[in-house]
């Protein structure tokens, strides 16, 4: 399919520079989270999201 074909082209180098290709599951309640720190509060950080 057409999505297997794009997945192929992860990280493939474009203007020098890698391309990132992943699948997307438009469900929110399935995917999983993506960020992978905490966001809990830290006083001596600044967390912009």
């Amino acid at each position: 399919s057409a999505v297997a074909e794009a997945l192929k082209l992860d990280r493939t180098p474009v203007n020098g520079r890698p391309m990132f290709i992943s699948r997307c599951d438009p469900n929110k309640s399935t995917r999983g989270n993506a960020f992978k720190y905490s966001s809990t509060l830290e006083k001596n950080k600044l967390f912009v999201k």
